[in-house]
């Protein structure tokens, strides 16, 4: 769902870098557990993001796809640090706008800009990380993805369905971001930029 009364680029301008959102949630990960709202959720995706900027690559027909991405589009990413899905996707995400001089990224804390989040709900949820693509330079909406990669809406699916437990549905979900090591993520997106 994407609404076009959300002016995208204004979104854009008070955004941060990946950098500093990353540098953010290690703070947070660092002040005292009392002091914290899902103070645990911080240091574990704090640590998510540590291993996976060192473990994430792009493959040499990731990169080959990359490169053959000749529009300047923008990444307007929706977020939270205590985002178990965000600590998986971002890095990856990073990782493929580092690849490319044609990408950018801009992150939004979710529950400073409500008014965007509700332009991009997931079944009516409040779901993130969301990753919009836009065009740089007119700030038209191209493309939506999140909030996660397609295995683990899959696992969501069956959850919900109450196949599995909460704590089953977690235990799965991590073992299949392991398992992927960031490739579905990068080819999902990768698909959403060509077309």
């Amino acid at each position: 769902m994407q609404s076009n009364t959300v002016d995208l680029k204004a979104y854009v301008e008070k955004g941060i870098s990946f950098e500093t959102y990353y540098k953010e949630v290690k703070e947070v990960a660092g002040k005292d557990e009392n002091e914290v709202d899902f103070h645990s959720y911080y240091v574990l995706n704090a640590q998510r993001m540590d291993r996976l900027q060192k473990k994430i690559t792009l493959s040499d027909q990731q990169k080959e796809r990359l490169s053959k991405i000749n529009r300047k589009i923008t990444f307007l990413i929706i977020t939270e640090g205590w985002c178990g899905d965000a600590a998986q996707s971002l890095p990856v995400v990073q990782k493929i706008v580092e690849a490319s001089d044609n990408l950018d990224a801009k992150l939004v804390y979710r529950d400073e800009n409500p008014d965007l989040m509700d332009a991009y709900l997931t079944n009516g949820g409040k779901s993130i990380p969301i990753v919009i693509g836009m065009d740089s330079t007119t700030g038209e909406h191209i493309f939506r993805w999140g909030p996660r990669p397609e295995f683990g809406n899959a696992l969501l699916k069956k959850f919900k369905a109450e196949k599995i437990t909460k704590e089953e549905f977690q235990l799965e979900l991590q073992k299949a971001y392991n398992k992927d090591k960031g490739a579905a993520i990068v080819d999902e997106l990768l698909s959403k930029l060509e077309s």
